[in-house]
């Protein structure tokens, strides 16, 4: 009973905070991996294709998580708290340091507005830098020995 009581008067704020923190660092490791997929020599161009395919298309549970988060802080519950000075954490050692609901709020709002400013050129410098590697890659297989040696 207790949880069905908490899961009604939540703001759903940690939800949408934990579900973009893994949506960035899936991300980041795609990222990390078609960036070293181009440095390491001998790596087939396909792989760097494949991890811009991957990377292209999380930008729909990107944005899925910008409206998750425009959703819970505009909700029934999210609207009362952003306007909230109660304190959600304060630290033991250092008593300044705190957030409250308003902070939490405005950093949920950032998040939101950030998502929208970064989700188009994100998706476009994958397809750009996964193209571009994919190329550079494909023209070095091709390319074999290019030197010229003097006689």
């Amino acid at each position: 009973m207790s949880a069905e009581v908490d899961e009604a008067n939540s703001t759903g704020w940690t939800t949408a905070f934990k579900y973009n923190a893994v949506i960035y660092l899936i991300l980041m490791i795609l990222t990390v991996l078609m960036l070293c997929c181009m440095i390491i020599p001998g790596v087939p161009p396909g792989a760097v294709t494949g991890a811009t395919g991957c990377i292209v298309c999380f930008g729909t549970p990107l944005l899925a998580g910008a409206i998750l988060s425009a959703v819970r802080l505009g909700s029934e519950n999210g609207a009362p708290c952003a306007e909230s000075e109660l304190i959600t954490y304060q630290d033991e050692e250092d008593p300044t340091i705190f957030t409250t609901f308003a902070l939490n709020a405005a950093t949920l709002k950032t998040l939101f507005i950030i998502q929208f400013v970064f989700l188009c050129p994100m998706q476009c410098c994958a397809i750009c830098g996964g193209g571009i590697g994919s190329v550079v890659l494909t023209a070095a297989k091709m390319g074999g020995d290019d030197n010229f040696h003097m006689q």
